[in-house]
C-alpha cells in the first residue's frame, strides 16, 4: 500500500492540467473568431426594409475596414432592426448612413459606413451658404454663415443609442434572378404569340395581328398597281435604256484635246502642291537645326523651360481666379429708436477658404456728418466759438475690410463706414447662429466708439433674421447727430456665384 503523498495527488494534477487546457483552447477561440462575447463599443441602431443576407456578427466596414458587428437583429414595425456594436475609439460623422454590401455570390451581405464626400467637403458644390455647419461670421450686417461652403468644420459624431439612416444597396444575386424571371415571362408571352400567329394567324385585335393585316394589305394594294400599270413600266424600263444609250455616246463624242489640257492643269496643281510640301520641309528643318524664335523654343531647353513657366503661373492665376468665392449680402435693421431703417449691400470675394475681403455700401438715416467751428471776436476782445454741426442724410457710407477665420471665430479689420476699425464673431458649430460685434470711429469727438451688438439667425438657405443694439456705447442723445443707443430688428438675403449659376442653368432644363 503506497503511503499518502505531501503534494497534490495524481488526480488534482490531472484536473488542473485539463481545467488549464481548456482555459487555452476557450481563449484561442475567443482570439481566432474574433468573437464578439467581450467586445466593448458604441451600439448604434439602424433600420432596413430588407436584410436579407445580413446575419447576426455580420461584419460593418467604413472605406474597408472592420469597424464593428452587428449585434442584433430584430423585426421592429415591419422593419428590421439591426443593432450595430463599432469598435471602440471609432466616431462615425452624424451625415454618414448605411448601405447594405454583398459579400459574395451565395448572397452574403456587410454594412457599409458611407461618409459623403464634396469638391471641397462641399460646398460641393451645392451646399447652401446658410449650411449650419458654417464656419464663420462675416459681419452682421453683412453676411452671417456665409463661410458655410468651406466644409472644414468639423462634424458632429454619432453618440450612444443614436439611429443612423440607411439605404438600399445597388442590385444583388437575388435582385437579377427576380429580373431574368420577369424577362422569361416577357419572353415565354413572345413565344406564345409567334407561335400563334405561324399556326393560324395572328389575331387583329393585337397589335402584330393589326401589322400583319396592314402588310398584307399593302402588298395586295401593290399587286394591282403592278398589274394596272405593267405597260408604262414597261415604257419606264424603255427609257432608262434609251437614256444609258445616249449617255454612253456622249462620252464617245470627247474632245480628246480639251481632256489633255485638263490632264496638264491638273497636272500643274499636282507641282504646285510638291512646291508647297517643300516649302514646309524647309520651315521644319530650319526649326530642327534651331533657327528663328519657334526654332529656338523647340531646340533650347531653357527657352522650353521659361515657356513652361509662364504657363503654369498662367494656370496658377486661373486656377485661382476659379477657386475665388463671390457672396452677395443685402439686409435691413428697423432701428426703434428713431422708426427708421438702415440697408446694407455688401460683396465678398474669397481667394482661400478661410481668408478674404469685404467691400460694402451703407445707406445710413443718419447720413454723414460734418462739424464746423467758427470763432469771432469783437475789435480784439473775447473770442467766442460757435459749433455748427450740418447732416447729409443722402449720403452713402462704404466698407473695405480684410476678413480672416480660425476655427469658428472670425475677424474683421480696415474700414468701417467710412472709419477704421475692427469685427469679431463667434459661429455656433450645431445650429449655425453667430453672435459678435464691430468698433468704429474709435476717435469720435464728445463721443465713445461706435459699437454695434448683432445675433443673427439664418433661415430657407438663402435668408437670415437679426437681433441688436445699434450705438451701444452711446451715452448722450444728440439728435442732429443720431447718437444715441437703439434696438434693431433685421432681415436679409444673400447668395453666392455658384447660386447664380443654378438659376441660370433653370431656363435650359
Amino acid at each position: 500500500m503506497r503511503p499518502p503523498g505531501h503534494g497534490l495527488t495524481r488526480e488534482i494534477q490531472v484536473g488542473i492540467f485539463i481545467l488549464a487546457a481548456c482555459l487555452v483552447v476557450v481563449a484561442f477561440s475567443f482570439r481566432i473568431t474574433d468573437t464578439p462575447i467581450m467586445r466593448r463599443g458604441t451600439q448604434l441602431v439602424t433600420y432596413l426594409d430588407d436584410a436579407t443576407g445580413v446575419f447576426k456578427n455580420s461584419k460593418v466596414k467604413l472605406s474597408g475596414i472592420d469597424i464593428g458587428v452587428i449585434k442584433g437583429i430584430e423585426l421592429e414595425n415591419g422593419r428590421a432592426k439591426l443593432t450595430l456594436l463599432i469598435n471602440k475609439g471609432v466616431e462615425i460623422p452624424n451625415n454618414a448612413h448605411i448601405v447594405p454590401r454583398p459579400l459574395g455570390i451565395l448572397g452574403d451581405k456587410y454594412l457599409e459606413v458611407v461618409v459623403p464626400r464634396g469638391p471641397s467637403e462641399g460646398p460641393q458644390s451645392g451646399q447652401p451658404i446658410s449650411d449650419p455647419e458654417a464656419g464663420a461670421f462675416f459681419n452682421f450686417s453683412i453676411f452671417p454663415a456665409a463661410m458655410a461652403q468651406n466644409g472644414n468644420t468639423k462634424k458632429g459624431t454619432y453618440r450612444e443609442g443614436e439611429v443612423i439612416q440607411s439605404q438600399n444597396s445597388g442590385s444583388s444575386l437575388d435582385d437579377i434572378t427576380r429580373q431574368m424571371g420577369s424577362v422569361g415571362e416577357d419572353l415565354k408571352a413572345v413565344s406564345k404569340e409567334l407561335r400563334n400567329i405561324v399556326e393560324g394567324g395572328a389575331d387583329p385585335r393585337t397589335p402584330i395581328g393589326k401589322t400583319l393585316k396592314n402588310t398584307e394589305q399593302a402588298t395586295q394594294t401593290l399587286n394591282e398597281v403592278l398589274k394596272e400599270n405593267r405597260s408604262d413600266l414597261r415604257d419606264l424600263v424603255r427609257a432608262l435604256k434609251n437614256s444609258s444609250q445616249k449617255i454612253e455616246k456622249s462620252v464617245e463624242a470627247v474632245d480628246t484635246d480639251e481632256f489633255k489640257k485638263d490632264i496638264k492643269l491638273l497636272a500643274k496643281s499636282v507641282s504646285n502642291v510638291n512646291k508647297s510640301l517643300e516649302n514646309v520641309e524647309k520651315i521644319t528643318s530650319k526649326i530642327e537645326r534651331g533657327e528663328g524664335t519657334l526654332g529656338r523654343l523647340v531646340n533650347d531647353s531653357q527657352a522650353a523651360d521659361q515657356l513652361e513657366r509662364a504657363l503654369r503661373s498662367v494656370n496658377q492665376v486661373i486656377d485661382r481666379a476659379q477657386r475665388t468665392r463671390a457672396i452677395v449680402d443685402l439686409s435691413t435693421d428697423y432701428l426703434s429708436s428713431y422708426s427708421d431703417t438702415r440697408t446694407v449691400f455688401s460683396l465678398g470675394l474669397f481667394p482661400r477658404e478661410d481668408s478674404g475681403y469685404i467691400g460694402g455700401v451703407t445707406s445710413d438715416p443718419f447720413g454723414t456728418h460734418e462739424r464746423i467751428v467758427t470763432r469771432t471776436s469783437d475789435n480784439g476782445g473775447v473770442v467766442t466759438e460757435q459749433e455748427v454741426v450740418t447732416q447729409n442724410r443722402s449720403a452713402l457710407k462704404f466698407s473695405l475690410q480684410y476678413f480672416k477665420r480660425i476655427w469658428n471665430f472670425s475677424l474683421r479689420i480696415g474700414v468701417f463706414e467710412n472709419s477704421g476699425g475692427f469685427g469679431f464673431s463667434y459661429t455656433l458649430p450645431q445650429t449655425g447662429s453667430e453672435l459678435g460685434f464691430e468698433v468704429y470711429e474709435l476717435s469720435r469727438q464728445d463721443e465713445r466708439p461706435h459699437l454695434n451688438l448683432k445675433y443673427i439667425q439664418p433661415f430657407f438657405s438663402y435668408f437670415h433674421a437679426s437681433l441688436g443694439f445699434y450705438e451701444a456705447l452711446a451715452r448722450s442723445q444728440i439728435p442732429s447727430r443720431g447718437y444715441q443707443s437703439s434696438f434693431t430688428l433685421g432681415i436679409g438675403l444673400r447668395f453666392s456665384d455658384e447660386d447664380l449659376k443654378t438659376l441660370a442653368l433653370f431656363p435650359t432644363l
